[in-house]
């Protein structure tokens, strides 16, 4: 039985489970504004900085332990072409493709995903956004911050943060309603799309001094299924007590009916013991020594927001699909 048909039987039976937590920031790797993350190969990711210009790219570098999930010998660098365009688009996510060698970072900021070669500079392409997706149908600052690409099927995959405005008073028990668009890899194209209900929020915004509630990544699994992460961020106006959750689910693409599964689900605090991570990025990772395939997941400090012990770090956690 080969390796490839081995992992779609596992999927069938998917579980996920959190493992190992690194702390990235160190006084080699400066605090950042990871959005999203992509693997390119063994050792090497991609990631956007969603307060730099252009696609906001960096090559992030590291080792991760096949045994315990460690992650260790960090480095960032810069692509070239990122800092040629004078613009920040406020990039949020971004997949690698390896077919043609390049990325696709999505932005919030004009609400258009492009296409970039490795150098990070533009190469003229981009996806073709729906009319009713566009700039002008989303809230401030909650448009496309999720991007995952399924290598077997060819396709794109993308969804707004939060509702579009059309949607916006269209409510489940409580439920923002997102959709889920996918695109053609050959002609960028829009294809199919599916209707989506996010949690019900438990916290009370009104009463925080910092908070998101949204879809800021998904990933597609090797049999075209994808994983959507729903994160809910509270941070209360006396910090202490702030917390950031974590939801995954499995969304059928085949069914097309848009039913979640909950695989996992965990949260971090604002405390004297454990530092919140509001964990924003991403993309499927290596195989461990026990055979299981990882989902790696990037956090955002917001460049260390926060003073002394209460500022937050850069974050990367290992989860394994098994």
């Amino acid at each position: 039985m080969g390796n490839g048909i081995l992992f779609m039987l596992v999927l069938q039976l998917l579980t996920l489970t959190p493992g190992a937590s690194s702390n990235l920031t160190s006084k080699d790797v400066d605090y950042g504004q990871y959005s999203g993350i992509t693997r390119v190969s063994y050792g090497r990711y991609a990631v956007v900085h969603d307060k730099k210009n252009g696609g906001g790219l960096l090559y992030m570098d590291f080792d991760i332990s096949l045994s315990s999930g460690k992650v260790s010998n960090v480095s960032v660098t810069e692509l070239d072409g990122t800092s040629e365009i004078p613009i920040c688009r406020d990039p949020e996510d971004v997949v690698y493709v390896p077919s043609t060698n390049t990325f696709f970072v999505c932005a919030e900021g004009d609400q258009r995903i492009l296409e970039y070669d490795v150098s990070g500079r533009h190469t003229g392409r981009e996806l073709l956004v729906p009319a009713d997706m566009g700039v002008s149908c989303i809230k401030p600052n909650q448009g496309f911050e999720a991007l995952a690409y399924d290598e077997n099927n060819d396709l794109f995959w993308t969804t707004t943060e939060s509702s579009l405005l059309a949607y916006e008073n269209t409510l489940h028990d409580g439920r923002n309603l997102l959709i889920l668009q996918s695109f053609s890899a050959k002609s960028l194209a829009p294809l199919s799309r599916m209707t989506y209900f996010m949690d019900a929020p438990e916290a009370d915004a009104a009463k925080a001094i910092s908070y998101v509630h949204g879809v800021p990544a998904m990933v597609a699994l090797p049999d075209g299924r994808l994983v959507v992460m729903e994160r809910e961020l509270y941070v209360p106006k006396t910090y202490l007590g702030g917390w950031c959750k974590v939801k995954l689910y499995l969304i059928d693409t085949i069914a097309g009916d848009g039913e979640k599964k909950l695989l996992t689900s965990f949260r971090t605090k604002l405390s004297a013991g454990l530092r919140l991570a509001n964990y924003e990025g991403m993309c499927l990772g290596p195989v461990l020594e026990d055979g299981c395939r990882t989902l790696l997941l990037i956090s955002d400090s917001q460049e260390g927001v926060g003073k002394g012990p209460l500022r937050l770090s850069d974050w990367l956690k290992v989860i394994k699909i098994g």
